[in-house]
């Protein structure tokens, strides 16, 4: 017969008086019953029998009292970076800490913190910002069901595009993965707005931008602007094989600018995995899963791509990177290990492979922005672009 636990320690307590008052020989006879009908160690059975506790009612909780090191000083200048990151986890706060600090002081967003504050932050411990940060939950943004893709195959070139199979070997800057992301409500009738996205595989460096329908002159255009905002090179391109991308003019644009252009497999969405996770917090995120497709609306999105988020993304969201990737064969989980949080201005800063003329640029740029004020925008148009929905009678709708 299985005993539950607190069966157990109903037979454990009614036999401790009986295991007081018993002589050597009773007590061992004692014993060995109880941990025969528990199926505990003798050992721990005699310690349960010894205890003076009452086995039957939930011992409480000892209070531990540890001296409070981080007092609200530290809170608050910690919970200023988190809104100035737009709610970011602890992972990417705690290593940013000092620099955003430093930042918002720069700005005139925050006070300069004292002597004192400042060395504790640059000592605070990733899991006492995670316990800072758990009551302060950032709902700013409100996700709406993913509908799905819009991926169109692209039946000429295959042949003269190469398939890049797995992920990416490359340690250089400059190689881009682009994809779309529609803009439809799961609606995929008519024209509507599409955002042409790309990001730099090793940098992480992203630029969105917003065309009408999926043409493939407007993507080759959109592309060739979003090259002349990178702060660095092109060398390559990696698409999936939609047709906005697989066709003549992507083809002889590439060639023309000397560009490795490449596809993934189809059906194979990790080949795209540094895209695909892009789409989501770059675009998803602040845009959700509407449908545009009016000249307003494109307008309001080309000005907030093209304008504070672009900034605010590049210059003031760290991001991590898998560093290595172990499997356990028992369990099928993966297990991966990150770098430090870092922003994609600051991994071009540290990237030796970078002209130093680029670099010193983006100093320059970095040494203008306030990010409160780009979020300030952000927020602006953003609501604009909602505004358009509450007009056209659709919002309701979206959010069902």
């Amino acid at each position: 017969m299985l005993h539950t636990k607190d069966s157990k320690l109903d037979y454990v307590q009614e036999k401790k008086r009986a295991f007081r008052k018993a002589g050597r020989k009773a007590k061992m006879a004692l014993l060995t019953e109880a941990a025969e009908f528990t199926g505990y160690n003798r050992e721990y059975v005699a310690v349960l029998l010894r205890s003076h506790h009452d086995l039957t009612k939930p011992r409480p909780k000892e209070k531990r009292l540890r001296l409070r090191i981080y007092g609200p000083e530290v809170t608050d200048v910690v919970l200023a970076v988190r809104r100035a990151l737009s709610g970011a986890c602890g992972e990417l706060v705690q290593p940013d800490l000092l620099t955003m600090t430093d930042k918002l002081v720069a700005v005139g967003e925050l006070a300069r913190p004292a002597a004192e504050t400042m060395m504790l932050l640059s000592q605070v411990s990733l899991s006492t910002v995670k316990r800072m940060l758990k009551e302060d939950h950032d709902r700013s943004y409100e996700h709406l069901k993913l509908h799905g893709g819009m991926t169109t195959p692209g039946k000429l070139l295959k042949a003269q595009v190469a398939v890049r199979v797995g992920f990416w070997d490359v340690t250089d800057p400059g190689y881009l993965e682009i994809d779309t992301v529609a803009h439809n409500s799961g609606d995929p009738n008519g024209v509507f707005i599409y955002t042409v996205n790309a990001t730099d595989v090793v940098i992480g460096w992203t630029e969105p931008e917003a065309i009408m329908g999926k043409g493939e002159r407007a993507t080759v255009y959109a592309l060739d602007d979003i090259s002349q905002d990178i702060p660095y090179p092109v060398l390559g391109l990696d698409s999936d094989g939609g047709s906005e991308f697989i066709n003549w003019h992507l083809y002889r644009y590439a060639k023309k600018h000397k560009l490795n252009f490449t596809r993934s497999r189809p059906g194979q969405s990790n080949d795209n995995a540094h895209i695909e996770q892009k789409n989501r917090v770059a675009v998803r995120r602040i845009v959700g899963h509407a449908r545009y497709d009016t000249p307003e609306q494109l307008m309001i999105l080309q000005e907030l791509y093209r304008g504070p988020w672009r900034l605010y993304f590049n210059y003031f969201l760290p991001t991590r990177k898998v560093t290595s990737r172990s499997y356990d064969r028992q369990s099928g989980k993966a297990r991966y290990t990150y770098d430090a949080a870092r922003t994609p201005y600051q991994r071009v800063l540290d990237h030796p492979d970078i002209p130093a003329a680029a670099k010193e640029k983006l100093r320059q740029d970095y040494a203008t922005l306030n990010p409160i004020d780009l979020l300030k925008n952000i927020h602006r148009l953003e609501n604009k672009l909602m505004a358009t929905l509450q007009a056209d009678g659709d919002y309701d709708e979206i959010l069902k």
